[in-house]
């Protein structure tokens, strides 16, 4: 069998989001803008009794929605284009005063081993980074994992070598994000280092097919979405930053793919292949109920799974099941 080669994730990442925007008839973002003096936080007079039935404390959730609904900040969203669907709340109730905040949010990208999302990190846009600077900083655990793994199993130098410079690529995004967090009023929380197995190379294929070929890929497509998008410059300005170096690490779980598959069995191309199809059900799911954010460019429900379609139907994905040249054939997996 001839050999192929990977796609260029980064061509195709381009074409995906400049044929979206023209389909939508867009230079810019893709979401309603909110006014330039839009407060998100709202005060009301409900007590804490009917808040939470529990004198007060953090809500979320339908009593959120229900005690929330009626303040300024979500009517003002929804008078400026977002349809209730779009729109999330979040409330805290002390003494006879209940504040609610419209927030938005959607991310993606690898996890390590073992990874369980914490709460949530605040509202709005500040909130917004804090989780994005947890996420970012998880990835460096991710990409350490993956680096002394490649090692262990007898890859390439070069594709351990990459994983490297992808974990020192993750701390310098965590850095930008918390800087970015901070700015808005908000703290990252702490990465707690999370307890895994060490995975043989079938296990390893399964991870990269699902963090890295989709998550990871994905992510940087997002994120390239949103530099394109963002009313707020500064935030488009790290959001390139951060998606030229995930384009990278995309396409580097595609090489890693080709690699391992070119080990393994073929009846385990099945199983990768779910492995990423079921991913795909997963990004689905959490982007169904995305909220659109136009300081940050994030997309709508609508726009994030227009885009996911698009990725999910391309080549890149069928690229990965790519025949890799000998040089990649090494025999010291476990």
């Amino acid at each position: 069998m001839g050999t192929r080669h990977t796609l260029d994730l980064e061509q195709c990442i381009a074409t995906i989001v400049g044929t979206q925007l023209l389909a939508m008839g867009l230079a810019g973002c893709g979401c309603p803008t909110l006014p330039d003096d839009y407060d998100p936080t709202s005060a009301t007079s409900l007590t804490p009794e009917d808040l939470s039935g529990e004198g007060g404390g953090n809500g979320g959730g339908d009593v959120c929605r229900s005690a929330c609904t009626p303040t300024d900040a979500f009517q003002a969203a929804l008078d400026a284009g977002f349809r209730d669907s779009e729109l999330e709340t979040s409330c805290f109730a002390s003494g006879d005063t209940v504040t609610c905040t419209v927030t938005t949010d959607c991310s993606a990208g690898r996890r390590p081993g073992g990874w369980r999302a914490p709460a949530a990190h605040g509202a709005g846009v500040g909130g917004w980074w804090a989780r994005m600077a947890m996420l970012e900083a998880a990835s460096v655990q991710a990409f350490e994992e993956l680096a002394s793994d490649l090692d262990r199993l007898g890859a390439p130098v070069e594709l351990s070598r990459a994983a490297r410079a992808a974990s020192e690529d993750e701390q310098r995004h965590a850095a930008l994000c918390g800087a970015m967090a901070r700015r808005h009023g908000a703290h990252q929380q702490r990465v707690v280092p999370a307890s895994r197995s060490l995975p043989d190379l079938h296990a390893l294929a399964l991870d990269n097919a699902a963090e890295g070929c989709v998550r990871e890929a994905f992510g940087a497509l997002v994120a390239h979405w949103q530099a394109r998008t963002a009313t707020d410059a500064r935030a488009g300005a790290v959001l390139l930053l951060i998606a030229r170096d995930e384009t990278r690490h995309g396409q580097l779980s595609m090489v890693i793919d080709a690699w391992a598959r070119s080990l393994l069995p073929p009846e385990t191309a099945v199983e990768l292949d779910r492995a990423r199809d079921e991913a795909l059900s997963r990004l689905r799911e959490e982007l169904s109920t995305g909220r659109p954010l136009a300081a940050l460019g994030l997309p709508s429900s609508s726009v994030g799974l227009a885009l996911l379609e698009a990725f999910s139907a391309s080549a890149a994905l069928a690229a990965s099941t790519a025949v890799p040249s000998s040089r990649w054939r090494h025999t010291g997996h476990a």
